[in-house]
Order: structure tokens, then C-alpha cells, then sequence
């Protein structure tokens, strides 16, 4: 098993005391898969994912990678997870660091985290993945504010394919984009899966999107998992009440 999270919790402190975000969430994601999380805004989605990612912490259940409990990791592991576990974000531009142009931002991550000190070899792996991505060279000397949203959520996906990734947990990756240019980003993300074998962990709040990327699908709401199926029988047999609500809101020509 690539991922496997067993019945974890995130709680949160406000004023009105402990929210617990998240309860007894149970997802697991063998390699090449591609595996949805869905659910509105707050249903406690984007917890689950930060929690894998370290940004969290749960207070219960745990976490495995390769079989292997991530609670455990040694500072090396821990290392290793994240090249592993590479994330892409929802908001395309204020993922990227605004001032730095396209090329030192897919660099530095060769140079720090894959620890390449050749310029030339860096210069050519840089333009290897933006043409992996669709971008041209011409991109490389762009700051942020100077490409498109799909443009820059092109660049947050070349920099996690940086590091070799075995799983992308991706975000609400489209959310932001203009529907056309949705339909661009999530068809290069099923090409990268197939070339580079990644699996995913795909978060959205649009069922028509994660039912064309996902084979299994478990539907959030205030913060636990409600239903899960594959991907066909949640829109064209939907159990629960918000599923079929999911499924109604899907805009028909």
C-alpha cells in the first residue's frame, strides 16, 4: 500500500473552544491510483491532505507510507517522504514565489532538495520539465504576475515533478482556472500519471472533476467520510442525501 491513512482525527482551537476538523478519516491509495476526496468548502478535505503532508497534526489514527508509520520517520525519512509526497496547491499564483522568475523556482528545487550542483545539468532538467508540462522556454525568465493561472499551476506541477514524486496530493488544482483551461490541466495530469506512474490523491468540491480523474471517490461533510464508491455509482447511484445533492449541482448543456 502506498498510502494508507487509518482512522485519523485533526482537531482545531477557536474561541468556541475544539473544532474537530476531520474524524475518523479512512483513505488508502495503492500505486498508480488515483483516489478523490470530495466534499464543500470546510467539509474537511484539505485537513486530511495537510495532515499527510505534516502541516497538521492528528490527534488520533495514523499515517502509513509504503507500510510504514510516518509518525516514526527519522529526520532522513522524513526527507525522503517529502520528495515522495509532492503536493500541488488550489491557488496557481500565490503558490509560486512572486519574485522569483520560472526559472529559479523549479531550480532551487533541483539544487536543495535533489541535491544537483551542475549548472548545465540543472539548466537542462529545468527545461525538460516545462516542456513536460507544455510550457516553452520563453517561460523561464517569467516572474508569476507575467504568465496565466493555468501557466503558473503549470510551473507548481513542473516543480513537483522536480523531486520525483511517487503520489501527488493535489489540492483543488483547477478550482481557480477558467473551465476551458481546467480541462487542459486535468488531462496533462492523467498523461503525467500514465508516463510517470504517480499516483493521486485529488481533492475537489466538483464531482464532474474528480469523477473524470478518480477511480474511487469518498465524499466528505463536516469533516467525516459520508460514502464512498467508484467513481460510476456515485453519479449514477448516489446513497447519501449531500451526494445526490453533489451530483444535482453538475451543469448540464
Amino acid at each position: 500500500m502506498l498510502l494508507e491513512i487509518e482512522n485519523i482525527s485533526v482537531q482545531y482551537k477557536n474561541i468556541d473552544g475544539n473544532n474537530i476538523a476531520a474524524k475518523d478519516v479512512s483513505i488508502t491509495v495503492e500505486k498508480g491510483q488515483s483516489i478523490g476526496l470530495l466534499g464543500e468548502s470546510g467539509s474537511g478535505k484539505s485537513t486530511v491532505a495537510n495532515a499527510v503532508l505534516g502541516f497538521v497534526p492528528y490527534f488520533q489514527g495514523k499515517i502509513s507510507f509504503n507500510d510504514v508509520d510516518i509518525s516514526t520517520f527519522c529526520k532522513k525519512d522524513r526527507k525522503l517522504f517529502c520528495q515522495a509526497v509532492q503536493p500541488i496547491f488550489q491557488d496557481p499564483f500565490n503558490s509560486l514565489n512572486s519574485s522569483m522568475r520560472v526559472e529559479q523556482v523549479i531550480s532551487e528545487v533541483l539544487r536543495v532538495i535533489k541535491g544537483i550542483k551542475d549548472k548545465k545539468e540543472v539548466s537542462n532538467r529545468v527545461i525538460d520539465l516545462l516542456e513536460t508540462v507544455g510550457l516553452a522556454e520563453d517561460c523561464l525568465k517569467k516572474y508569476p504576475h507575467e504568465l496565466s493561472g493555468g501557466q503558473c499551476q503549470r510551473v507548481g506541477i513542473a516543480r513537483a515533478l522536480a523531486v520525483e514524486p511517487k503520489l501527488i496530493i493535489a489540492d483543488e488544482p483547477v478550482s481557480a482556472l477558467d473551465v476551458s483551461v481546467q480541462a487542459q490541466i486535468l488531462n496533462l495530469l492523467k498523461d503525467l500519471q500514465k508516463r510517470f506512474d504517480l499516483s493521486f490523491l485529488f481533492i475537489a468540491h466538483d464531482l464532474a472533476v474528480v469523477q473524470y480523474m478518480c477511480e474511487t471517490i469518498h465524499v466528505m461533510k463536516d469533516g467525516e467520510i459520508i460514502e464512498t464508491g467508484d467513481a460510476f455509482s456515485l453519479l449514477n447511484n448516489p446513497q447519501q442525501n449531500y451526494t445526490k445533492q453533489l451530483v444535482n449541482a453538475i451543469p448540464t448543456l
